[in-house]
């Protein structure tokens, strides 16, 4: 993301939030993205606004750190999600010869509850809602 497009991005539209691009992206990283801390220090002084990263599964927890503390406010980790219940799936599936869906189901939010909540303590969030 450009500091100075980002700037008039939101006097532009009035966004009251912005994700931003700092060498992060959707989806299933295959090593761990290398993240722009200096970039999104300059966009959040220059701008002010909540700041979100998009595609945060796979980001360490330093880089997670310095984010939070560098204006990011909104985190999507849904891919960290789906790789649990995909995990979950096959661990069940491969455990049991007559999967049935309620179990299945049951155990796929469990998997996901797991993760949003070692994200939350992670992002240290919790007790905050």
């Amino acid at each position: 993301t450009d500091v100075g497009e980002s700037a008039r991005f939101i006097a532009e539209t009035g966004a009251d939030a912005l994700a931003i691009a700092i060498g992060n992206l959707h989806g299933r990283y295959i090593a761990t993205p290398r993240l722009n801390i200096g970039r999104l220090r300059e966009i959040d002084a220059r701008n002010g606004i909540p700041l979100v990263l998009h595609g945060g599964s796979g980001t360490s927890e330093e880089d997670f750190k310095s984010c939070i503390g560098n204006g990011i406010c909104k985190i999507n980790v849904a891919t960290a999600m789906q790789l649990a219940a995909t995990d979950e799936i096959c661990s069940y599936i491969a455990a049991d010869a007559s999967p049935n869906y309620i179990d299945l189901k049951s155990r796929i939010t469990e998997a996901s509850r797991r993760v949003v909540a070692a994200h939350i303590r992670l992002f240290e969030s919790d007790g905050k809602a």
